[in-house]
């Protein structure tokens, strides 16, 4: 028989244990979430030359990366990543603030992507390029064809250096004609572009294809399994943390019937 006093006890000792377990439970399913939430789109780009609309202190603030790109979108929360579309003009970035200024960060990180201008490195960036809302398929936000005026889109809001998911997003991108007929056939590196432009010069040749949405036909149109395994998300962890929460609570009840 248990005394009064060992039945305090108890009560007591199986209170502590559920208050120390319960920061550990949503401990781990925040983890899970964010594990979810970090998933994201990735685009991929070629640039062939480089068009720099903006200088602060010597050195390029702003700057459009004309190239071809290619983009995934996740319509199911990223567990699969479908090429969504692939379009041939320029990507357009800013370091000025909405304040008018600009940071060297900044700078030097523009200064990286324009420097990949008539090589092979891929421009690489990520974001939510699909509407849960609507259903439908969005741009990444800077992306624009050649014949559209377009605004810059701050570096500071775009994910730079984030690869896609989908292996066959780059192909894509570095499949497609350049814009404009800019390519490795023109001027070196530093050479003038069109308009006043820095970088590669336009090459021989005419206009490449454009494409707002439409994905190509030869690369795989979706990953293979997304970011629960790509990227060390899973969706077991919910189910791990549910079975830790109820199985501490029937113990709980368990133990309270006894009292």
């Amino acid at each position: 028989m248990v005394g009064a006093q060992g039945l305090v006890g108890l009560r007591l000792t199986s209170r502590v244990a559920l208050a120390g377990l319960l920061p550990a439970i949503a401990l781990l399913t925040v983890m899970a979430g964010e594990a979810r939430a970090g998933c994201s789109d990735g685009a991929c780009g070629r640039v062939d030359w480089t068009e720099v609309t903006d200088m602060d202190e010597g050195a390029p603030a702003a700057a459009k990366l004309h190239g071809s790109y290619a983009w995934e979108a996740s319509p199911d929360f990223w567990h699969t990543h479908p090429i969504a579309g692939i379009i041939s003009g320029y990507f357009w970035l800013t370091c000025r603030s909405p304040a008018g200024s600009t940071d060297a960060v900044c700078r030097q990180q523009l200064a990286t992507e324009m420097s990949k201008a008539g090589t092979n490195a891929k421009l690489t960036f990520a974001g939510s390029f699909f509407d849960m809302d609507a259903g439908v398929t969005v741009r990444p936000a800077g992306l624009f064809e050649p014949n559209e005026s377009g605004t810059p889109t701050a570096i500071a809001d775009v994910i730079l250096g984030a690869g896609p998911i989908n292996p066959g997003v780059c192909p894509a991108a570095f499949g497609m004609l350049p814009d404009g007929g800019a390519g490795a056939g023109g001027a070196g590196a530093g050479g003038a572009g069109p308009g006043g432009s820095a970088g590669l010069g336009p090459g021989p040749g005419g206009p490449g294809p454009t494409s707002g949405g439409a994905a190509p036909s030869g690369p795989a149109s979706s990953d293979d399994g997304g970011c629960s395994t790509s990227r060390g998300g899973s969706p077991a962890n919910g189910g791990v943390v549910a079975f830790v929460f109820m199985a501490v609570a029937l113990e709980v009840a368990r133990r309270r019937s006894r009292d």
